[in-house]
């Protein structure tokens, strides 16, 4: 978490009133030139993947996990764990029968690191490298 006593990047101690040690403040710059190209491009490339995804017939997943160890079910479902004050969180039950929506306030970094750890500990790794190898491998019948 960041205090306003330590440096935003590395938590080196500061004089009042400093966001940043003095080797950081140089490049402060170029971290939010990088922030500004690199958010745009994930949140497209996001949204496009959760569309393709939602293209792809679960068989066809299933056909692609046979020819690996223990037969895993893709896409995984990875948890992604959030933790947040009580007042941050709303839980609403749906309509729907056993459903519900939560709605967590949380910080953009939290929230992409928590993603980003589901994602490494799902198995993704080996579902990324069926579904390169399946071009012409006939998995659409």
């Amino acid at each position: 978490m960041y205090r306003d006593d330590v440096c935003a990047v590395c938590g080196e101690s500061l004089p009042p009133d400093h966001l940043y040690c003095r080797e950081h403040a140089a490049v402060v710059d170029d971290l939010l030139h990088e922030v500004g190209e690199t958010l745009p491009r994930l949140i497209g490339d996001l949204d496009r993947v959760a569309e393709l995804l939602d293209s792809i017939a679960p068989e066809t997943w299933d056909y692609l996990a046979e020819d690996h160890p223990d037969d895993p079910v893709w896409p995984p479902a990875p948890t992604t764990v959030l933790t947040a004050d009580g007042a941050d969180v709303d839980v609403d039950v749906d309509a729907e029968p056993g459903m519900v929506t939560v709605s967590v306030r949380h910080t953009l970094a939290a929230t992409l690191r928590a993603v980003h750890s589901a994602l490494a500990a799902s198995g993704l790794d080996d579902m990324i490298g069926a579904a390169r190898d399946a071009d012409g491998a006939g998995a659409t019948h």
